[in-house]
């Protein structure tokens, strides 16, 4: 039982937490992002939460893309 508990605590510090991974000229990054607005009350969408990830690329020091 502990050893299940301390499991999920790190499983959801790593999930509440951004994860970047980095190169030379390679980025790649991980994320979720949960939120609550009191003006959406009457929205028909009370579901705010997702993934995201994001890769960047460096072509040079001046010159990147995002995708």
């Amino acid at each position: 039982m502990k050893r299940r508990s301390s499991f999920l605590v790190f499983l959801g510090l790593l999930l509440a937490s951004p994860l970047a991974l980095a190169n030379d000229q390679h980025t790649v990054s991980f994320g979720y992002a949960q939120t609550h607005l009191s003006s959406l009350k009457n929205s028909d969408s009370k579901d705010l939460r997702g993934f995201n990830f994001k890769y960047r690329y460096e072509f040079n020091e001046t010159w990147g893309m995002l995708g």
